[in-house]
């Protein structure tokens, strides 16, 4: 698509809020911002609403945008802050507690330990807030079961640099998680890594 009209019609609905000319638009780029969206969390519906939300916020604040450049380059721009949204939200933390709760749930089986599912999660998440933020996205996406290739993917980094955080945070749990479990069953907590370090490397 001419980038010209696309910022011909960006002008209209800025200007004369052109109904128009904001579905014109919309039509002839929302297929690539969700082509981007879904190489970067490979899911469709999450992609989908993450384009509608980037032309929600592109109508509602129409008067007060200021463009410079392409209207196109705007929209990639604010989808990739989407989509750093998405991977930084409580969805995704919880889903990765899930199943860090399911490896618990097998580790609590073999160890007797007593520790409750929400005091782990406690301490997990007090873990977690202690990684720089590049780190903790990293792990909790490998803890929602993305492969390496996905999680560099969807945080536009090397796989040797998702490999060598991933690496880092499997050192500082291991050193700093006995601290934490320091007054329950020792078994629980040399099961527990050995299981989330599982859950981390497979391929």
């Amino acid at each position: 698509m001419d980038q010209a009209q696309l910022n011909n019609w960006w002008i209209k609905v800025k200007t004369q809020s052109d109904r128009k000319s904001f579905d014109r638009l919309y039509l002839a780029t929302w297929y690539n911002l969700y082509n981007q969206a879904w190489r970067r969390v490979e899911d469709e519906d999450v992609s989908k609403d993450m384009v509608q939300d980037v032309f929600i916020k592109l109508w509602e604040g129409r008067e007060s945008i200021n463009i410079k450049g392409s209207v196109a380059s705007y929209l990639n721009v604010v989808l990739k802050n989407r989509v750093m949204d998405y991977f930084q939200s409580e969805n995704v933390l919880k889903d990765a507690l899930l199943r860090a709760s399911q490896i618990m749930d097998a580790v609590v089986e073999r160890s007797e330990s007593g520790l409750s599912y929400e005091d782990t999660e406690t301490i997990l998440k007090e873990e977690l807030a202690k990684m720089p933020k590049n780190m903790r996205e990293t792990l909790l996406l490998r803890l929602d079961d993305h492969s390496i290739p996905m999680i560099a993917k969807s945080l536009n980094i090397a796989d040797q640099t998702v490999n060598n955080l991933l690496s880092e945070a499997r050192r500082r749990l291991k050193e700093n998680l006995p601290r934490r479990f320091e007054n329950h069953n020792s078994l629980y907590v040399i099961l527990f890594l050995l299981e989330l370090h599982k859950t981390l490397t497979h391929s």
